[in-house]
């Protein structure tokens, strides 16, 4: 898929997707085995990997990562959890690219 972002994206152009990120161990578990509302998916969708990033970056030299929903994700659990999700905002970002809910990644073609 990589190859084909590259070939379809003019010079210069930018493609951004958001991904749920799959390098939480505690968020596996919890995908794996607790049932919670919006799980569902198809048998072949999974969760990014440091693995797919890694695929994807030799397409993408320049590719962002940015990380989101470490504590905000708990509202899943109880709505008055929700607010915590303000103390993502102060987290440094190599945390929530490790341990976030969702990744969104920005693919320049240059």
């Amino acid at each position: 898929a990589a190859a084909e972002l590259r070939r379809v994206l003019k010079p210069g152009g930018i493609a951004v997707f958001c991904e749920p990120w799959g390098g939480n161990p505690l968020l596996r578990f919890a995908r794996s085995w607790l049932p919670y509302p919006g799980k569902h998916r198809t048998r072949d969708e999974k969760p990014l990997t440091h693995e797919d990033v890694q695929t994807l970056r030799q397409a993408f030299p320049n590719l962002i990562i940015t990380g989101y929903q470490l504590f905000g994700m708990l509202r899943r659990v109880h709505s008055w959890l929700g607010g915590l999700g303000r103390i993502d905002r102060l987290l440094p970002g190599r945390i929530l690219n490790s341990f976030g809910r969702y990744v969104v990644l920005r693919l320049r073609n240059d």
